[in-house]
């Protein structure tokens, strides 16, 4: 070794020492110093050391270990269920955000300690977070990578038997699902498939864990089935759902006026409705806004010409009391359901380039503009 390399990793040492030392010197600081009166101010005091701390731009091995220290006070209180939970996620965040290798092999043996626990709450919250943990890596995957990486994370759900942690691997792959590219169906397969997989078990804890996984496999399951719709237009008459929509092709729009994506489809939805509309096609879009003078106001200004439903509801009642987002448990907006002709459910995820693909095959004869050339014609 060449006296330059040696010169470089006697410094290496020199800093990976004084480092650790600072680290030890926080994490006995935070412990001597840190003797809050309840949980409530501890963990307050925390958030504001982390706070001052990142707006004097302290370096993540400085900050957090000297947070996660105050932490570990705190843990050795007797605290309730709710207040573990609290701390437990706290830890996992800081260590995290804490880029040193340390402090990730730190964060994996707080994690599988946590999850040893005879408290089942913080096992399970341990257990979802160190998976969700490992899916993140997608993140950093190329698309084929990410196919991959899903459709091995399947296989191993499918091919094992329903768990905890089974449970919070489907619901992590459902998301995993739903970002990388493929074919729609083969994604909504694979989540009904997910979903069979723990239909017959009775376990509270697993039901919890694939609450969104269940939401979503319902929905697609709808695909085939007749759409059921109940409430009035925005002028209060009936919807007069399916007797006044027979033989038509129907998008069914849950959205809001507040709702920056579900607007941002407005300009291709009302494209789509002025070449399709003569030939049969008709949109309902239901609102989820709390009161009507919004939607009348947003309405007018944006020259909404289909259809807009919206019921008038209790006092206090919010806009996603909606009964029919309700029936189909729509959590999300924008919310897009397709029917054909014969009212029958084709999709429902329907916009973009899916919906124009529909339309363009539900109405094989109509001519359809080009976008640039229908901007065009806008301008003149």
């Amino acid at each position: 070794m060449n006296r330059l390399a040696r010169m470089g990793l006697t410094m290496l040492l020199a800093i990976t020492l004084f480092a650790s030392d600072r680290h030890a010197y926080a994490e006995e600081t935070a412990e001597k110093d840190f003797a809050p009166a309840t949980f409530e101010q501890g963990v307050q005091q925390i958030l504001d050391f982390r706070d001052a701390g990142l707006a004097k731009k302290l370096r993540a091995p400085e900050l957090y270990p000297k947070c996660v220290a105050m932490i570990d006070v705190l843990w050795e209180r007797d605290l309730t269920d709710d207040e573990y939970l609290k701390l437990l996620d706290m830890k996992a965040d800081f260590l995290e955000k804490n880029p040193h290798w340390t402090s990730r092999e730190q964060r994996k043996a707080f994690l599988d300690e946590v999850m040893q626990s005879e408290n089942e709450q913080l096992a399970i919250r341990a257990m979802t977070i160190s998976v969700a943990s490992q899916f993140k890596l997608y993140k950093r995957m190329s698309f084929r990578e990410c196919r991959e990486f899903a459709q091995e994370a399947c296989e191993e759900i499918l091919n094992s038997p329903p768990t905890i942690r089974t449970a919070i691997m489907a619901e992590q792959t459902l998301y995993l699902l739903g970002w990388s590219p493929g074919k729609r169906e083969v994604f909504q397969q694979q989540v009904i498939q997910l979903a069979d997989h723990f239909q017959d078990v009775d376990d509270e804890n697993i039901a919890k864990a694939i609450t969104e996984l269940n939401r979503v496999a319902r929905r697609f399951k709808l695909v085939g089935q007749p759409l059921e719709l109940t409430g009035t237009k925005l002028d209060g008459t009936d919807l007069n759902y399916p007797a006044a929509y027979q033989g038509k092709v129907v998008l069914v729009d849950f959205w809001a006026t507040w709702c920056g994506p579900c607007v941002r489809e407005f300009p291709n939805m009302k494209r789509l409705y002025e070449i399709y509309h003569p030939h049969g096609f008709e949109i309902i879009g239901i609102t989820l806004d709390d009161t009507k003078k919004p939607i009348e106001t947003f309405v007018a200004e944006q020259e909404i010409p289909w259809t807009i439903a919206w019921t008038e509801k209790a006092d206090g009642v919010r806009g996603w009391e909606d009964e029919n987002a309700r029936r189909y448990e729509v959590n999300a907006i924008p919310t897009v359901i397709f029917i054909d002709k014969q009212g029958v459910i084709q999709s429902v995820n329907c916009h973009g380039e899916r919906l124009n693909k529909l339309l363009a095959e539900a109405y094989p004869d109509v001519p359809v503009p080009s976008e640039e050339g229908a901007e065009q014609n806008e301008r003149k």
